[in-house]
């Protein structure tokens, strides 16, 4: 069976105001946007789907790898980018599609299994990666199990979502399921599973000091515009639905940003709502055809939007382009004072980190 890949990421430089908004009466923050970039990239490797950093001089960088020629795993130094690992069972363990982590000795990295058909889970504690967890409930009912997005509170509080594929004769009553774990700073468990339905799975993961927050997809084969997403908060080992709309309506995604949750629905003249006292309450919109829905920000006037031609910046009054380019973004890894985006540029077919620092 094929191995499910995520795909994504790019980059070339502009300044220019992209859109009206309303800000909420947010204060602009002041020389937000005035960034030097660097553009360097990562030869043999596979379209990077993961990015984080315990700071700008300890970056990493997963790509989900099938073959000995590619390098599944990239570090960043503070000076370069280093390729850190060929793609080999017996060391690496998974195809790599998920990233995070706590500190420069304790981070992980999910993905799926290379030797079964599992989902696997690797950690690094400052010296080695090593092959930690491996998953897979039902081996006789699932042919592909993986994680796709890792988060956690704590080094003893992290969660992971994934998704479950039906083999063929046993996909009675739908492909694929959704799945929540959790570690408790000793073993990884299964908090839940989603029903089973077509394209029924986990696509989104975040979290507050107080909250998990997870995303659910729910296609309709017949009617694509009536296929569902949610926003579910766990309670226990339980899912609340506090929103829900029809992929007609626009497709969902989440950031957490200073500890508070925001909420994106749509695309072309999107909403970005704040979650508060168990409200959404719309802080600005992006009206733009280019706006892919991702957000990354440090606070309410600090927040990056994904554009499928670039990066552009909301400062708590305007959006404004910082970087242009013909490719996509799949993630980001926020700093102080520096950034850094994974991208993959359309132009040269390669994948890329765009790394932006104040101007002294």
């Amino acid at each position: 069976m094929a191995k499910p890949m995520v795909i994504l990421i790019s980059a070339i430089m502009i300044f220019l105001v992209l859109s009206s908004c309303n800000n909420n009466g947010l204060t602009p923050l002041i020389d937000s946007r005035d960034y030097v970039w660097t553009l360097d990239t990562l030869v043999n490797t596979l379209l990077i789907t993961s990015i984080w950093g315990s700071s700008p001089v300890d970056v990493w960088a997963v790509s989900p790898v099938m073959n000995n020629q590619l390098y599944g795993l990239w570090h960043y130094d503070g000076n370069k980018w280093i390729p850190w690992l060929k793609y080999h069972p017996q060391v690496w363990g998974v195809y790599g599609e998920a990233l995070f982590g706590f500190s420069s000795n304790d981070v992980w990295i999910g993905g799926q299994s290379i030797s079964d058909s599992g989902a696997g889970l690797c950690h690094w504690d400052g010296t080695k990666w090593g092959r930690y967890f491996n998953y897979n409930p039902e081996p006789d009912s699932f042919g592909v199990v993986s994680v796709h997005q890792i988060w956690g509170r704590r080094p003893d509080d992290v969660y992971a979502i994934g998704r479950m594929l039906y083999r063929p004769k046993l996909a009675r009553n739908g492909t694929s399921r959704g799945s929540l774990l959790h570690y408790d700073g000793s073993t990884w468990k299964e908090v839940l599973r989603t029903d089973p339905g077509y394209q029924y799975h986990f696509y989104e993961l975040s979290g507050t000091q107080k909250n998990v927050y997870l995303t659910e997809y729910r296609e309709n084969t017949e009617n694509r515009d009536s296929s569902l997403a949610t926003l579910y908060e766990l309670s226990g080992n339980h899912l609340v639905k506090i929103y829900s709309s029809t992929l007609g309506n626009g497709l969902l995604s989440t950031a957490v940003i200073d500890d508070k949750l925001y909420l994106c629905v749509g695309m072309a003249n999107a909403k970005i709502y704040l979650y508060s006292g168990g409200k959404f309450i719309q802080q600005f919109s992006v009206n733009d055809q280019n706006f892919e829905g991702g957000l990354w920000g440090r606070n309410e006037r600090d927040i990056f939007l994904h554009m499928d031609n670039g990066i552009a910046h909301f400062n708590g009054s305007d959006i404004k382009y910082l970087y242009k380019f013909s490719g996509m973004v799949s993630g980001a890894a926020l700093f102080e004072r520096e950034v850094f985006f994974s991208v993959y540029d359309y132009a040269s077919n390669r994948d890329m980190i765009l790394h932006g620092k104040p101007r002294q």
